[in-house]
């Protein structure tokens, strides 16, 4: 069967599935490859977590809380493979719907599952806020009931709670949609009680939240407080915000599509049910988000625990053979933009050339992925290139220094600023590349599964989500940067240690995910030519290839030369402070390197 015959099946499955009665869409998962990926990772994850854990000392209450949280993610992400693999090889429904006329076992385990391990992380990240809120306002009272004896009965007590929620909340779901056995009212009762826990327990962790951090604050401000137990407590209010912030982010998320889910149910009866209906679909979109949040959850709760833990980062840095240091005093050279008229006429050409190819674009066929590539591309860029011209202007009336130096001994917000948009738009540049390479590599070994994932309704998403991550991971990079000259007294080196290992791994794995998907997308086509006994087949697919090469090339060698500066940073970053001086061999080279990369993004 060619590609475009499995495109129409696809169009047509989808077709006929908008007018069938469905409970909610994108409810289970709908990307079986994305899925296994991220599922896998998270295995590898809990392994190494797990195997650090053993190290720690058992009344560390960090080590109890990061166990507990971590068993419990284990089985979801065994279970969610086991489906997925079901999906592709088409046993199980991958559509994401759950639909009316009939009850699919198989999804609702794994959403169980699923369930479990959100909650768990939400419900112990409660009990450990509300262990430091009491340890700061009722010590004995924290002493008596966060007692080392007591603290795994917590978290199982916390464990049974979340069970029985999920449990609870799975088995009202598919007897509601499925059986008529129980009068509506009881549904009623027993759905918006469901839905009152989910909220009460998202309040009660976004309270807890709050109160850990005005009790910390309000005892490191009392006068009596000493210096050394005031940077001691700053460290401490540091380590619940990274810890906790992020679960009450995903609860945001949770919140909201619980909102749509009971929204739906007051508002829309059965026969109505349709996944055309503006309320189901706008609920899809936050069941959509949720669902990304939760492939996230376990790297950023990685990385957020050996950030906020104290046991953690020495374990792991005990295990590396080096050190990083950091200073305010030297400089880093050529950083920024020091050439303000060469700044702004090549800033003023980019608006041109983008208010030229979006007008281009506006001709072409809405459902051409080039055309949405580009224009997801383009309009990312602008805002780029407008704050550029703003800062350049600036530089040239003495407002803004125009060294181009990033000098340690104090932050220089407005050219930070204008490196954040330039980072963004190049990173954006490289993430919608990668996607690109992917549906090009998928389109020849997997064509059905690329339809679905790659479907003209779900590009904006997925786009939509690569742009979201690309500004989650230059944000992270640049507040990081921030903080070590702004704030490096307060703050444990250790921590800022890790949190700068963290970017740069992550930044790694994109750049081996870009190069490898650029040599597999030339591969497969290569092969398809090779293969293909038809002439204008085969002019096809070598057209298929020299777009290929062209519009990914520019964005690998880019990459290339900003992962050389990025060694040369790293060197610096791991040299004695008294040698890091202007004329210093390595800041010298970091510095010629980056503006070759800075001159490679002018013409990207």
């Amino acid at each position: 069967m060619s590609s475009a015959e499995s495109a129409d099946l696809v169009e047509a499955a989808v077709n006929s599935t908008n007018k069938t009665l469905v409970a909610g869409t994108a409810i289970f998962s709908d990307n079986p490859p994305l899925q296994i990926c991220v599922s896998l990772f998270n295995l590898a994850n809990v392994a190494f977590v797990i195997v650090i854990s053993l190290r720690i000392d058992n009344k560390d209450v960090s080590r109890l809380y990061t166990l507990w949280l971590y068993f419990a993610n284990a089985p979801n992400d065994v279970l969610q493979v086991i489906i997925s693999i079901l999906q592709l090889v088409g046993l199980v429904d991958s559509s994401g719907a759950w639909y009316r006329h009939y009850i699919d076992y198989v999804q609702i385990t794994g959403k169980f599952f699923s369930e479990i391990a959100a909650s768990t992380y939400r419900t112990l990240a409660c009990l450990l806020l509300t262990a430091t809120f009491m340890c700061y306002a009722a010590p004995f009272s924290f002493a008596r009931i966060f007692h080392p004896t007591r603290r795994n009965k917590l978290y199982m007590v916390g464990l049974l709670i979340t069970v029985t929620h999920a449990i609870s909340n799975n088995i009202q779901s598919v007897i509601s949609i499925h059986s008529e056995i129980l009068h509506e009212w009881i549904h009623d009762i027993w759905y918006f009680s469901n839905q009152g826990v989910t909220f009460f327990l998202s309040g009660l962790l976004f309270l807890s939240y709050v109160l850990a951090i005005v009790a910390i604050r309000g005892y490191a401000n009392k006068a009596h407080v000493q210096t050394e137990s005031k940077i001691l407590h700053r460290k401490q209010l540091i380590s619940v915000i990274i810890y906790a912030t992020t679960p009450n982010l995903v609860v945001f998320n949770t919140v909201m599509a619980n909102a749509f889910m009971m929204a739906i149910a007051i508002n829309i009866p059965i026969p109505e049910r349709t996944s055309d209906k503006p309320l189901i679909f706008i609920g899809s979109i936050f069941n959509r988000l949720y669902r990304f949040s939760t492939y996230a959850r376990l790297p950023i709760l990685t990385v957020s625990t050996f950030i906020a833990f104290a046991a953690y980062r020495r374990i792991l840095l005990a295990a590396i053979p080096f050190r990083i240091a950091f200073t305010r005093i030297p400089v880093n050279l050529g950083i920024f933009p020091h050439n303000p008229p060469l700044q702004i006429s090549i800033s003023t050409f980019n608006l041109v050339n983008i208010v030229f190819v979006l007008f281009v674009s506006s001709k072409i066929t809405r459902n051409d992925m080039s055309r949405l590539y580009t224009l997801w591309l383009y309009s990312v860029t602008a805002p780029s290139d407008c704050i550029q011209i703003v800062i350049s202007i600036l530089q040239i009336y003495g407002i803004v220094d125009s060294s181009g130096n990033y000098y340690r001994d104090y932050c220089d917000f407005v050219q930070m600023t204008g490196k954040i948009f330039n980072d963004i738009a190049s990173h954006v540049y490289k993430t919608l590349c990668l996607l690109m390479l992917i549906a090009t590599f998928m389109s020849y070994t997997f064509p059905f599964t690329s339809q679905k994932v790659f479907h003209p309704k779900r590009r904006h998403l997925l786009y939509l989500s690569g742009v979201i991550f690309a500004v989650f991971q230059l944000l992270n990079s640049n507040i990081h940067t921030i903080v070590v000259v702004s704030y490096i007294d307060q703050i444990d080196l250790n921590l800022v240690e890790i949190w700068y290992i963290s970017i740069h791994v992550l930044q790694s794995i994109i750049v081996l995910l870009l190069i490898l998907f650029y040599v597999l997308s030339i591969v497969v086509i290569c092969r398809e030519v090779k293969n293909d006994d038809d002439d204008n087949s085969r002019a096809v697919h070598r057209r298929q290839l020299i777009s290929v090469i062209v519009y990914a090339t520019m964005p690998n060698i880019i990459v290339i030369i900003g992962q050389v500066a990025n060694v040369f940073f790293y060197i610096i970053s791991m040299q004695p402070i008294n040698d890091r001086t202007p004329d210093n061999g390595f800041i010298v080279k970091a510095s010629f390197v980056s503006q070759v990369y800075r001159y490679a993004g002018y013409v990207s």
